[in-house]
C-alpha cells in the first residue's frame, strides 16, 4: 500500500490540468492545494509551508515565452527561498516539465534524493577543498587543473555538502567538453569584488546559451537526455544553506564558468 504523504500547491490558469493533476498525485500526496490565480500566491506561500509548488509558465492567453512563470518564480523564492518548484507547461517548445506519470516519478525521485542534511559547519582552508577533487579525479589529470591559491582562504562550510557541490561542477564540465579534442577543466578559487569568497569551475566546453543559463538551476530542467535535472538544482539549495549562492557565467559554444560563493567568515 502506498503512504500518502507531502503537501504540495499547484498553480495553473486551466482548471481542467488544476484538475487531472490533482487526481493523478492524490494517490501518493497527503495535502493538495489546487490555484487558479496566481496573485493568490504571495498569501498561500506566506501561511503555508509546502514540499513542492508545481507552477505554470504561461497564464496570459496564448503566452508561450515562459516569463510568467519566472516572475512568480522569484516571488516564491523571495518569501520562501528553499522552497522546491517545478516550473510546468505543455505549451511550447521550451517544455521544462510534461505532466502524467513522469510528474510522479520525479517528485519521488526528488523525495529521495534531496534529504540534505543540515549543514555542519567547521571554518575550512579553501585548498582543502580543491586538494580533496584533485585526488578524487586523479585519474584524469590530464583534463582538470587544480589550481591552489596562495591567499589564506577559509570558508565556514559542511566539508560532505561542498564536496558533492563540487563534485557535480565537475561531471558537468566534463559532460559539456566530452566533445572537445582538447577538453580543458579548471577549478580555482579568489575573492570577488563584494569580498566574498568563491570557487570556479571553468571549462572550455559546448557553453550555455543565455535563454538557458538562470534555467540550469531549476529543478528537472535539462538539455541533455540522460541527465535528471536535479544536481544543479541541489547543489544551489546547499549553497542557500551556506548562506551563499551558485552562479554561472557562460557564453554558447565558448565554455562556462561556475561559481561556488560562500557567505561571510563571521559565524
Amino acid at each position: 500500500m502506498t503512504i500518502r504523504q507531502g503537501k504540495i500547491l499547484i498553480v495553473d490558469d486551466n482548471e481542467d490540468i488544476l484538475f487531472t493533476l490533482k487526481m493523478l498525485l492524490r494517490p501518493r500526496v497527503e495535502n493538495i492545494t489546487t490555484c487558479s490565480d496566481p496573485k493568490e500566491i504571495n498569501r498561500l506561500v506566506s501561511r503555508n509551508q509546502y514540499d513542492v509548488i508545481l507552477l505554470d509558465m504561461n497564464f496570459t492567453t496564448d503566452a508561450v515565452s515562459g516569463k510568467e512563470g519566472f516572475y512568480w518564480l522569484e516571488r516564491i523564492l523571495e518569501i520562501a527561498p528553499d522552497t522546491v518548484v517545478i516550473l510546468i507547461t505543455a505549451y511550447s517548445d521550451t517544455t521544462i516539465f510534461c505532466r502524467s506519470n513522469g510528474l510522479v516519478r520525479s517528485i519521488e525521485s526528488y523525495r529521495k534524493v534531496t534529504g540534505i542534511p543540515i549543514p555542519v559547519l567547521e571554518i575550512i582552508s579553501v585548498n582543502y577543498f580543491l586538494n580533496d577533487i584533485c585526488l578524487l579525479f586523479k585519474n584524469l589529470e590530464d583534463k582538470i587543473k587544480i589550481i591552489p591559491t596562495t591567499a589564506h582562504l577559509q570558508v565556514i562550510a559542511d566539508k560532505g555538502l561542498i564536496e558533492q557541490v563540487l563534485i557535480n561542477l565537475i561531471e558537468n564540465a566534463l559532460d559539456a567538453t566530452r566533445h572537445r579534442s582538447r577538453p580543458r577543466i579548471e577549478l580555482s578559487a579568489g575573492i570577488n569584488e563584494k569580498g566574498k569568497t568563491f570557487i570556479r569551475a571553468s571549462d572550455n566546453g559546448t557553453g550555455i546559451q543565455v535563454e538557458v543559463q538562470e534555467r540550469i538551476f531549476i529543478l528537472f530542467f535539462t538539455t541533455k537526455p540522460s541527465s535528471s535535472g536535479i544536481g544543479l538544482s541541489i547543489s544551489r539549495q546547499i549553497m542557500h544553506m551556506h548562506k551563499g549562492y551558485l552562479s554561472v557565467l557562460s557564453e554558447d559554444g565558448q565554455g562556462s564558468r561556475l561559481f561556488v560563493t560562500f557567505g561571510s567568515i563571521q559565524k
